[in-house]
């Protein structure tokens, strides 16, 4: 049986998505699909713009079987811990056996060529020169395997990533890779057939009809109360007062909080902030973690997956939880109110930091007076 595995954040989901799953179901002869989903917070560094409940039905809706969900201290990480962690879930469930890439090349050997040159790449060393580590990754592939840089792109960066994980961890599933269609990445205008979640999300902002690009069972899902970093500006400010920014939250150091800090002595809006404080070496993304860090009290951590959390599943598609009960190497969690049967202390704290995280999730929406504590323990599983 294929069991094929997609790390994904449907931020939201879209066309191309749609496309992703469709044509890596084709090629692999996939009998289910599962996906490891970013949860309320995206690896950018923002909430993500629907909640994880509404983005788990988009994902059931269009191709999906299973839904397990990143937790929030890895979902809000670099690139590096982001997809080791993802790809060790795929790993605990013990069955799936294929995964699937969205690059923006046709071939995957030139970005498993990079991954083996990102394991033996010395972060310490090459940002010696105080470059970014973006920047210095660059120059060191340029030097180590000329011509390879150009395959640098963002996407392929975290695809170069998943696999740099799947080699350490000895974890050889069979790959499939779609090339990404019709627009890039980072793309922030909407194209004619197939848009960029950025762009989508800027249109969401905006007000502007994105009927035409995203799966019309989508379109009951898009809120009008949706999330953004800003609107959380003043409990950030708050934070700063309280001296909650330190280096002890993830993603801090070399001083790094002491800039934000500066810039946000003149500067109101956590955009603003951001634009203040970036430079060649600390960029959007990584300040918009640390910013996003602190306001959910973050910090810094060595923990690896500590347990499954499934978001949703299809009813036609149960004979999958079966095996993934029987096969996985982590304990599974289905019903929140249930956590104290977990044994592990770290699995506990990752859970109950994950139960803090949501119910801060509302202060990041347009319209704030729809808050709900505990909403975790209300919400049940989404079956479809």
């Amino acid at each position: 049986m294929q069991i094929l595995g997609i790390i994904a954040e449907y931020n939201p989901f879209h066309n191309g998505h749609s496309y992703h799953i469709d044509s890596a179901k084709k090629i692999s002869n996939a009998d289910f699909v599962i996906t490891v989903m970013s949860g309320n917070y995206v690896q950018r560094g923002e909430p993500a713009i629907i909640n994880k409940y509404l983005r788990t039905k988009m994902a059931l809706e269009n191709g999906i079987d299973l839904v397990l969900e990143l937790p929030v201290v890895f979902s809000v990480s670099s690139a590096q811990y982001f997809a080791t962690a993802a790809i060790n879930i795929l790993k605990s469930t013990g069955i799936v056996n294929a995964i699937s890439f969205g690059s923006e090349i046709d071939e995957i050997e030139p970005l498993k060529k990079l991954a083996r040159i990102k394991n033996n790449f010395d972060v310490k060393k090459e940002m010696e020169c105080k470059k970014s580590f973006a920047t210095a990754f660059f120059y060191y592939v340029k030097k180590n395997l000329p011509g390879y840089e150009k395959f640098l792109t963002p996407n392929n960066i975290l695809v170069i990533e998943y696999l740099a994980a799947m080699e350490r961890i000895n974890w050889q599933p069979k790959v499939f890779n779609i090339k990404r269609k019709y627009c890039k990445h980072d793309e922030n205008k909407l194209a004619k057939k197939i848009s960029s979640a950025l762009s989508i999300r800027n249109a969401i902002y905006n007000n502007i009809d994105i009927s035409n690009f995203i799966p019309q069972n989508c379109l009951q899902y898009i809120p009008q109360n949706f999330a953004n970093l800003d609107n959380a500006s003043n409990v950030f400010h708050y934070l700063i007062a309280q001296k909650k920014l330190t280096d002890e939250i993830l993603n801090v150091n070399e001083g790094i909080e002491n800039r934000i800090i500066k810039a946000a002595q003149n500067n109101f809006l956590i955009s603003q902030i951001i634009s203040s404080a970036n430079s060649t070496r600390y960029t959007n993304s990584r300040l918009r973690r640390i910013i996003l860090n602190t306001i959910l009290n973050i910090k810094k951590d060595t923990y690896q997956p500590q347990y499954l959390r499934i978001l949703g599943f299809k009813k036609s598609s149960q004979s999958l939880l079966k095996m993934l009960k029987k096969n996985s190497s982590l304990p599974i969690i289905t019903n929140i109110k249930h956590i104290q049967r977990l044994k592990n202390n770290f699995a506990l704290n990752m859970i109950k930091k994950e139960i803090e995280a949501t119910d801060l999730y509302p202060i990041f929406l347009s319209n704030q007076k729809f808050f709900s504590s505990n909403y975790e323990y209300t919400q049940p599983v989404i079956i479809l």
